[in-house]
């Protein structure tokens, strides 16, 4: 089963679509949020006509046709059932960008969580937190840290202030707090 390339609008493409259709939703989401682009462009790389398309997705030839140009929305068991025949991911169908692998997200969220772990029992070994705060703690740091942020002791303190309030940070507005101007993590 071929594999599609599916790729989000260059910017500034003109989109002929009713404007009351968008209503309500901010401008910077249209561009992710018109999956009939999508349609066409797995249609095209399936070498298949509107009508073709049609009659693997069910429908009729203008039902299609309405999907495609945007004037009729695409119902989601009809996009499902394309998925599953021309195998192409929903997430960038709909978005333009593909869906992060969970697995991945899982692990990179745990070895963030591990780091902030090993960090806080380094820094923390001759004070009175407990092995469940320094874990709260971690896990606090590993849910909010942002790929590409880099790590960041400012964050990892404001953590530890948000789970213990100021028992172990006696004055957390002080940069030179633990030395960390710009220090990496071990």
């Amino acid at each position: 089963m071929p594999k599609f390339d599916l790729k989000p609008l260059p910017s500034g493409t003109e989109v002929d679509e009713p404007q009351d259709t968008y209503d309500g939703f901010p401008e910077s989401i249209l561009p992710r949020s018109q999956p009939h682009h999508g349609l066409k462009q797995v249609r095209k790389a399936a070498k298949l006509t509107q009508e073709e398309m049609a009659q693997e997705a069910g429908v009729s030839r203008k039902s299609y046709q309405l999907y495609e140009t945007g004037k009729l929305p695409i119902p989601s068991d009809k996009v499902v059932t394309l998925a599953q025949r021309f195998d192409f991911d929903i997430h960038k169908f709909f978005t333009g960008s593909p869906l992060v692998n969970p697995v991945q997200l899982k692990v990179q969220c745990a070895q963030v969580g591990i780091d902030a772990f090993k960090e806080l029992l380094r820094r923390f070994d001759d004070t009175e937190m407990t092995m469940d705060e320094m874990k709260r703690i971690a896990m606090a740091y590993a849910k909010y840290y942002t790929e590409g942020d880099g790590y960041s002791y400012m964050d990892l303190l404001k953590c530890v202030e948000l789970i213990t309030g100021y028992k172990y940070i006696p004055d957390p507005n002080d940069p030179g707090l633990w030395g960390i101007e710009d220090e990496k993590p071990h």
